[in-house]
């Protein structure tokens, strides 16, 4: 929570762990002083602690309470693209990088991320117009184990963006080509410059 969300008496869910899925407990937002070095004042209002007032981390704070619903679908949906994306065999770290520069060159915000089988926050549409200019037009990117969160990013699972990665790479070899030399010549330039 940041001090442009900060409203007194608010409903926020408070969960200190960083786990998908983890429960959290509703809280009442107090007070968030100047100088508490992140922490803002909260109250519990039901359950065992009800009326229990203490300083917890701001980043303890996860979504207001009325998001929580929301959040926990988006959190099951992740859980389960992690299921799928563990089975399957991880990604050589120089084939992510070789498809993130591909992903690059399309011009677009694309990238593959390599600490784990799928990536987040990715623009739907932007995954749409680079799989047409790929000529992969029955591509379905929101679907299962791939999902669309709660503010309209895509995760999916990275085996589809190496295969968006080489149909882009097929059929626009040019681009991906310019784009090679002139991060080429602009890495020679930085190291002898």
């Amino acid at each position: 929570m940041t001090r442009g969300e900060f409203r007194a008496g608010d409903k926020w869910a408070l969960r200190p762990s960083t786990v998908l899925g983890a429960p959290a407990t509703r809280v009442e937002v107090l007070l968030l002083p100047k100088g508490r070095g992140g922490r803002c004042k909260v109250r519990h209002p039901d359950g065992e602690l009800a009326g229990l007032e203490e300083f917890v981390a701001n980043a303890h704070l996860r979504s207001r309470w009325s998001e929580w619903p929301r959040l926990t679908r988006d959190e099951a949906r992740e859980l389960a693209l992690v299921a799928a994306t563990e089975a399957s065999t991880p990604l050589p770290a120089v084939t992510v990088e070789a498809a993130t520069l591909v992903l690059n060159a399309t011009g677009e915000n694309l990238f593959v991320e390599g600490h784990r089988g799928y990536t987040r926050h990715l623009d739907p549409e932007t995954l749409d117009r680079v799989s047409t200019r790929a000529g992969l037009k029955d591509v379905r990117w929101g679907s299962t184990p791939a999902y669309i969160d709660r503010r309209g990013r895509l995760a999916v699972p990275n085996n589809g963006l190496v295969d968006l990665a080489i149909a882009f790479a097929a059929t626009e070899p040019e681009t991906v080509h310019l784009y090679l030399d002139n991060e080429e010549a602009e890495h020679l330039e930085g190291s002898f410059g």
